[in-house]
């Protein structure tokens, strides 16, 4: 249906009037709606979402003033409304009742063409035109959480002739049906924050002649977490929002509540550091916060995270009310912060948390239980002797139920029963609580009082999730969640510059969840926002509908989907930026951007560098480090043209949402590895190729720091100061400073006789040359065209990529291995599947490589298992792991074990524990050795535990050079499997 045609051409003198939004002018209260009230207006704030949208679209408004506000309010934009063009600008038309259409329009002029919107249930008009048979699709969603239908109807009420119908089961359910003709008539969720143009047309038609009907999420609650915004984020808030002294301010979240609902979001933890504003700090009528009373009025859902409890914003407003309140309760604590103590302070903290649910109460929202510390911080519990228990693991258990108890009979309390038992209340096992879960606190929470809970698990602050529920614990009322982290600032380094997530993790993990009953609450740690347009999308698409991905084609279709909907791309283009998407994720599997760090040292760099600490080896497999280098450049390159094929007018939102990462990813690993590089020709007396080195690196440095430049002045400077590499890389660095790099200052006409060149390395044999690790042909090997592929050893080295496996054996207890796209440092994965259960000896599914060896011997293996856990125990109570079998030829299986629990950093440089090293490296090495006779080999890898997810598998008969990047994969050839 066309919802504006102006075809006012010489030939063709035609303009059709944009089509009017239609609504109730109220929604009456019901026993199935007692907040029918609010439902209304935050229906009707969303229409004139929509109003301005189609007003953008038609040209009436001019989108790129909208999209250059900062503050905004329902005034300014109907102020805007107004004063637009009223024949390209749809009027808004509110009826008392179906019958009041029939009083207004008709009489001589019934509107051809309009758009109705409402919701069932609430909406009389929405009811009728149902009850009158044009709208069966309001059955397939009525009394379903969120879920709406677009339809083209002919003659839906008197006096309109066609109309879209938007119908909505609640009130964000057609909120989301709202903005998903915004989205179809093309305005993108990420219009404002990732300045994505709107194409200004004569004509706008949305075809729903056949229904578009979604029946709601899979996961009720969904959303992200703002965090680390203190070096970006709040100091850019106080220079382009109108309040500097609150920021964050309204002005700024009214932003953020429209993107979440836009992306079909629901949840919102907001930001909490230092330099922020708490969230509820500023007060509007009758002591309600601000923020929270315009959260409402959007329709969304305001939680916190895992230390600030019961929506308290404990870095904002704890050391306040304690300077207030510490007299009236004869607080006890050595200091401000240590008296955040449940043990010396609880009628205080009963009193703290109280006073919020008091203020919110009206407001719709999700409650963090438990305790942590005033900023993710352990516990104080200066008292704990006080709680029974033998161990100290036991006396945190009782003290936290202790707390939990307090905490629901208070919610109780402030909403009474029936209402605290509809409100979300989540425990979220962050750090030390999942240790106190594991000892105990599970075995509470399976009683019935505290039953509807929901066990909201973390990943390990770098996508991989430490634990996943029980067949019971998913089944509890309450249900399980998953808060998962596409940025963090923290040890063993910093991973917030770019948001550069694989999505292919993000999917294997998140499906994961899925999988094993994590189906309740979604939340994903966003950073400050800005750079994770695809990622944050990604994720909150995966909990709308988890099947949407599938483990052959991980991001493809969503990442294409992207690219026209936000880049202009055309079928093609969209295909090859889905490529080098995929080669972007196998590029930040090899090395995150802010991961480079880890291997800078300053006292290091000072006391002479250790080259040891540097992960790439340039003396390894054809200079390793100049192989990736390489990969990085031809990623670019490609990127580049693909950019340049791209609509001019794209082209800044192209650059804002990916490519700038791109480009800066393949400058900081140009930059880093350069440096090292020039440090090896320091120590190796190669005077001159250090110099040219440092060049290099100086020069990728330069390109950061322009690219910066550059993204500080698009958009009229509308993102200055916000994406700082010198704020975001790490704890302690930015950019390599001129004082790391080694002294190379020499005399005119100094040389060190090396040639200037600098590329990879050749290794040559025979009077014939050709790149190290390529595998020549093998001695004795017998091809056959039509048989299974095996591996040939060159020089005593096989190097297998797990996803291409000779055979692979389903377990006879119905376990299997799949590959899971594009989550590896080279190509895919090999992944254990199901994502429960423990496999018998003999009993799981097995991977099989023929790999061929010209001597008989032992050699050594490695096995590269991406860094997952599998924290706690079974149904059964059978501790979980990160096991898997290696038998070689039949011999007695070799049981592997991962390190499947997290463990908490101590020093960042040392790189202390095993998850710290794993995380830097992007992997953990299984090692072995076995007996190999001349001839095929078969290894199997065989299931143990659930999950376990190979990259590659290595196997030397010789000592092989310190090395990240590893050799090229081995030949393939045809054999007879024996």
């Amino acid at each position: 249906m066309k919802i504006y045609a102006n075809l006012n051409t010489p030939s063709h003198r035609a303009i059709t009037p944009a089509a009017p939004v239609i609504v109730d002018s109220a929604y009456q209260p019901s026993e199935r709606d007692p907040h029918a009230e609010r439902t209304w207006r935050q229906v009707t704030r969303a229409v004139q979402d929509l109003r301005q949208d189609i007003a953008m679209t038609t040209g009436s408004i001019d989108w790129h003033t909208v999209q250059q506000l900062f503050a905004d309010d329902p005034q300014a934009q109907a102020d805007r409304l107004a004063a637009a063009d009223p024949s390209a600008t749809p009027a808004l038309i509110r009826l008392d009742s179906p019958e009041s259409a029939l009083r207004q329009f008709g009489g001589d002029a019934p509107i051809d063409r309009a758009i109705i919107v409402g919701t069932i249930g609430r909406s009389a008009i929405i009811d009728t035109i149902t009850a009158n048979g044009r709208l069966d699709e309001s059955e397939q969603i009525a009394d379903r959480q969120e879920a709406f239908a677009l339809k083209e109807v002919d003659d839906p009420i008197p006096g309109v002739a066609h109309a879209i119908v938007i119908a909505g089961s609640d009130a964000r359910g057609t909120i989301y049906g709202i903005y998903a003709l915004s989205e179809r008539i093309g305005i993108s969720p990420w219009f404002w924050w990732g300045d994505v143009p709107v194409d200004v047309r004569p004509i706008i038609d949305a075809n729903y002649e056949h229904a578009c009907v979604e029946l709601g999420p899979a996961v009720p609650y969904r959303g992200f977490f703002i965090n680390d915004e203190d070096w970006s984020m709040v100091r850019w808030n106080r220079k382009k929002f109108p309040n500097p002294q609150i920021a964050p301010e309204v002005n700024y979240y009214r932003h953020v509540f429209e993107l979440l609902l836009r992306l079909r979001g629901n949840l919102l933890w907001p930001a909490m550091h230092p330099e922020s504003v708490a969230f509820n700090a500023a007060t509007g009528e009758g002591g309600v916060p601000v923020n929270a009373r315009e959260a409402e009025r959007y329709g969304v859902i305001m939680g916190t995270h895992h230390c600030e409890i019961l929506l308290r914003n404990n870095e904002g407003e704890w050391d306040q009310w304690y300077a207030e309140h510490h007299e009236q309760y004869h607080m006890r604590g050595a200091s401000v912060r240590e008296s955040y103590d449940f043990t010396l302070n609880r009628e205080a903290l009963l009193a703290y948390w109280r006073e919020r649910l008091e203020t919110n109460k009206s407001c719709e929202c999700s409650l963090t239980v438990g305790i942590r510390g005033v900023h993710d911080g352990r516990f104080n519990v200066a008292e704990l002797d006080r709680y029974p228990g033998d161990t100290t693991e036991e006396k945190e258990v009782a003290f936290m139920k202790d707390v939990i108890a307090a905490q629901r009979a208070l919610i109780e309390e402030v909403y009474g029963p029936a209402e605290a038992a509809r409100i979300p209340q989540v425990l979220i096992t962050y750090k030390e609580m999942n240790d106190v879960y594991n000892h105990g606190l599970s075995r509470v929470l399976e009683q019935p009082e505290y039953r509807n809970i929901t066990l909201m698990w973390p990943d390990d602050d770098y996508g991989f999730l430490r634990q996943v529920p029980t067949v019971a614990e998913a089944a509890r009322e309450g249900g399980a969640g998953v808060y998962y982290h596409n940025s963090y600032v923290g040890r063993p380094t910093n991973n917030t510059w770019l948001n550069s997530s694989q999505l292919p993790l993000m999917a294997e993990q998140m499906r994961r969840a899925w999988n094993t009953g994590m189906r309740r609450q979604w939340v994903i740690n966003v950073g400050d926002i800005k750079l994770s347009d695809m990622s944050t999308e990604y994720f909150l698409r995966l909990g709308w509908n988890p099947d949407a991905c599938t483990a052959k084609s991980i991001g493809a279709d969503f990442v294409r989907m992207f690219a026209r909907r936000d880049w202009g791309a055309d079928k093609a283009i969209s295909a090859e930026l889905a490529d080098c998407f995929d080669e972007f994720s196998r590029l930040i599997a090899i090395r995150q951007p802010g991961f480079n760090l880890a291997s800078l040292n300053p006292e290091g760099v000072a006391a002479g560098i250790d080259l040891e600490e540097f992960a790439f080896n340039p003396s390894a497999f054809g200079d390793e480090a100049q192989r990736w280098l390489d990969r990085c450049a031809a990623l670019t390159s490609r990127v580049q043209r693909v950019a340049d094929a791209l609509p001019d007018a794209r082209r800044t939102a192209f650059f804002e949402q990916w490519y700038y990462a791109v480009l800066s990813q393949s400058d900081t690993a140009a930059e880093y590895v350069n440096f090292w590089e020039a440090w090896a020709a320091f120590h190796d007396g190669r005077i001159g190729d250090a110099r040219r080195y440092i060049a290099l690196s100086k020069a990728a440095r330069d390109a950061i720091i322009a690219r910066n430049d550059e993204l500080d002045a698009i958009n009229d400077g509308k993102w200055a100061g916000f994406i700082k590499y010198d704020t975001h890389l790490g704890d302690d660095h930015d950019l390599i400073e001129d004082d790391q790099y080694p002294n190379v200052e020499m005399d005119d006409g100094d040389s060190d006789g090396v040639e200037d060149t600098i590329g990879g390395i050749t290794a040559t044999s025979n009077g014939s040359a050709r790149p190290a690790g390529v595998p020549a042909e093998p001695v004795g090997a017998a091809p056959s065209e039509s048989a299974p592929l095996g591996f040939v050893a060159t020089d005593g080295i096989v190097a297998c990529e797990a996803e291409h496996p000779t055979r692979i054996i389903p377990g006879m207890d119905g376990s299997y291995w799949a590959p899971i796209a594009n989550e590896g440092q080279h190509g895919d994965t090999m992944k254990a599947f199901p994502d429960r259960g423990i496999s018998r000896p003999g009993e799981g599914a097995t991977l099989e490589y023929q790999v061929w060896f010209e001597r008989s011997g032992t050699v050594r293996g490695t096995i590269n298992r991406l860094p997952t856990f599998n924290e706690g125990v079974e149904d059964d109570g059978t501790p979980r792991g990160c096991r898997l079998a290696v038998r070689v030829n039949g011999d007695e299986p070799i049981v592997l074990a991962g390190n499947n629990a997290w463990g908490e950093s101590r020093n960042r440089h040392s790189l202390t524990t095993v998850w710290e090293r794993n995380i830097i490296r992007g992997y953990e090495p299984l090692q072995f050795e076995a007996t190999v006779h001349a001839g095929w080999n078969t290894l199997a890898i065989e299931r143990v535990d659930a999950s376990v997810v190979i990259d590659r598998i290595v196997l030397v008969a010789k000592p092989l050079p310190r090395s990240f990047y590893g050799p090229d994969e081995s030949r393939r050839i045809s054999v007879s499997y024996r």
